[in-house]
């Protein structure tokens, strides 16, 4: 089975795994209506802006339908309160092609992606601000490689063969292909084939406490998550240690396309970002464990495009090669 970032020979681990609506969600969130009006927003554009986002920055287990209604609610918040109407009705795409044809044929104006998502389509396709969401003062987080101090594990190659989970939802969406390049690098193999067993789970507690109790050699987590577990049980800190740190990577981005109505565009922008100062925005935010939006540079994705870059190019090296992917006993379970 396959993990949402398409990732083959991953087992997914899907309990306790919570629908978490991102970007698109606040997107539409509450609050607009207690928002300042921003200028000349009395007159309403010649057409409502089209919102859309991705599958992938749903959880697996979320209720589309539920979801879908509250974002409708929150765009007739905003359509009511801003003079801004705002048209759901091609909200979810299913795949990276879907979208990319939507955009060409400006079928969406407003996007909600997973920066994965959004480096590999055409720059052409997109304009004005790209937002991001904040979470504990921060847009981007690092990944880490963690393993538990009790196991003879000094270096990656020494999990070869042994048992890894890794937590993967929309805010660590680079986590398989930032342990791939790990691997490939390490002259493993692809993450899939260089371990006995490698896990996919939704919740970062589900990654951290099986390497904690020993159930699991070692985990892919978010730095921030681990941060958080550790706060609230010190031993974990005391038990666990890092092997590998990634570099800060942005999640998520809320973009738009381009030829779209940019003054509209900058209201919806300036909505988002003020959301937070409200009490139903802060509501929103809150639930979706955002703090607020704010405008990104277009280089906070250089990373990720370095990411995947180089993911690929090992990857066509391996392939050229003809080496053998998997060492023995080191294929993942079904």
């Amino acid at each position: 089975m396959s993990t949402p970032g398409n990732f083959p020979g991953w087992r997914v681990d899907r309990s306790g795994w919570r629908g978490v609506l991102l970007a698109a969600a606040l997107v539409a969130g509450g609050g607009a209506a207690e928002a300042p009006t921003p200028a000349g927003a009395s007159t309403p554009p010649s057409r409502p802006l089209r919102l859309g986002f991705s599958r992938r920055v749903l959880d697996a287990e979320v209720n589309i339908n539920a979801g879908l209604a509250a974002i409708r609610l929150h765009a007739d918040i905003i359509s009511r309160a801003d003079n801004l109407p705002i048209d759901i009705n091609r909200t979810l795409f299913e795949s990276i092609e879907a979208i990319r044809e939507a955009l060409r044929q400006e079928e969406v104006d407003v996007l909600a992606l997973l920066t994965d998502e959004y480096v590999s389509l055409p720059p052409n396709l997109f304009t004005g601000p790209l937002l991001a969401a904040v979470l504990e003062g921060r847009t981007e987080d690092e990944y880490v490689l963690i393993t538990h101090r009790k196991h003879e594990v000094n270096r990656l190659a020494d999990l070869r063969g042994r048992d890894v989970v890794v937590y993967h939802n929309a805010r660590s969406a680079l986590s398989q292909a930032w342990l791939d390049v790990l691997t490939l690098k390490a002259e493993l193999g692809a993450a899939a084939q260089a371990f006995r067993t490698l896990t996919v789970v939704g919740k970062p507690s589900q990654a951290v406490l099986p390497v904690f109790f020993g159930r699991q050699h070692a985990a892919v987590v978010t730095a921030q998550s681990l941060r958080i577990i550790q706060e609230l049980n010190p031993q974990v800190g005391r038990e666990i240690r890092i092997l590998e740190t990634s570099r800060p990577y942005l999640p998520s981005v809320l973009c738009f396309r381009a030829g779209g109505p940019p003054a509209d565009y900058d209201r919806l922008a300036r909505t988002v970002m003020t959301m937070h100062t409200s009490t139903s925005g802060r509501q929103v935010t809150t639930i979706f464990k955002s703090e607020k939006f704010v405008i990104v540079p277009p280089e906070t994705l250089q990373p990720a495009r370095e990411l995947l870059a180089e993911r690929q190019a090992l990857m066509a090296k391996v392939r050229a090669s003809g080496a053998t992917a998997a060492p023995e006993g080191g294929r993942p379970q079904p």
